[in-house]
């Protein structure tokens, strides 16, 4: 019995800690791309790539290198704020998701929303390294956006793809 507790001690304390090499390897990654001011820019306005009325806009802002995605911001301007999701794809695959809901504060004073302030409402960070077990961090609550899924990621890398590819 005592063997069996061993090992699955033994297990349980090194593929934690693999995971945290990879999530390590992941905050490395965003301290990589976030500093590089030679990698090529391409802005796409939101409301004409997903054919939909946005109060504030929005934007989808690809950062790339020779045909590689380093980062993705898709920054969408709602009635009450604004919701951001930026990727930091590792080797084709999300590698770094980081969701944030920004809302419009209430001003007491004039009875309605201070247009000109945001305040962060909700932030949720997944570390998604190669072959391992996502690792999330959050902090706060959602108001009004929705969860977001490793298919949404995906699918937001892959239209950033097709549009540095010149295929969409």
């Amino acid at each position: 019995m005592r063997l069996v507790c061993t090992l699955l001690s033994l297990f349980f304390a090194t593929t934690g800690g693999y995971a945290q090499s990879g999530v390590d390897e992941l905050k490395e990654l965003i301290k990589e791309v976030d500093s590089d001011t030679t990698l090529s820019v391409t802005v796409l306005d939101a409301v004409e790539v997903y054919d939909v009325a946005l109060d504030g806009g929005g934007a989808i802002t690809i950062y790339h290198e020779n045909g590689v995605i380093r980062k993705v911001v898709r920054s969408l301007g709602v009635s009450y704020g604004r919701i951001v999701l930026t990727m930091y794809p590792q080797d084709g695959a999300p590698g770094v998701a980081v969701e944030t809901e920004e809302n419009y504060v209430w001003d007491e004073g004039d009875s309605g929303w201070d247009y000109s302030e945001l305040a962060l409402m909700y932030r949720k960070v997944s570390f998604i390294p190669n072959d391992t077990r996502p690792y999330v961090e959050e902090w706060g609550e959602r108001r009004l956006s929705t969860p977001l899924a490793l298919n949404d990621y995906t699918r937001l890398l892959d239209l950033a793809g097709r549009y540095i590819s010149g295929k969409e």
